[in-house]
């Protein structure tokens, strides 16, 4: 028997709104993960290449300046994992 994919099917939510909001989530083809990487690789090199900052630099010079700490990443993190959606 095929294991079930919680991270594919229905799932529902609200938006900012209140409004009710249904959204279908299904697994890429192989062309369609292949394409989204060589745009995924583009934008990247494109964000990089205009002075875009990396998360773990940015993670260090906001620990360094005094804007972020361990009990925040916990916070993130909890908010993060609080946010995953289930299916209907």
């Amino acid at each position: 028997m095929a294991k079930e994919d919680k991270r594919e099917g229905l799932f529902t939510g609200q938006d900012a709104d209140g409004n009710d909001v249904v959204v279908y989530v299904k697994k890429p083809t192989v062309k369609e993960y292949r394409d989204s990487q060589i745009s995924y690789n583009k934008a990247f090199r494109a964000a990089l290449d205009s002075g875009a900052v990396l998360k773990k630099k940015l993670n260090e010079y906001m620990r360094d300046q005094g804007l972020w700490d361990d009990e925040k990443e916990t916070e993130t993190h909890r908010c993060h994992d609080s946010t995953l959606l289930e299916p209907s």
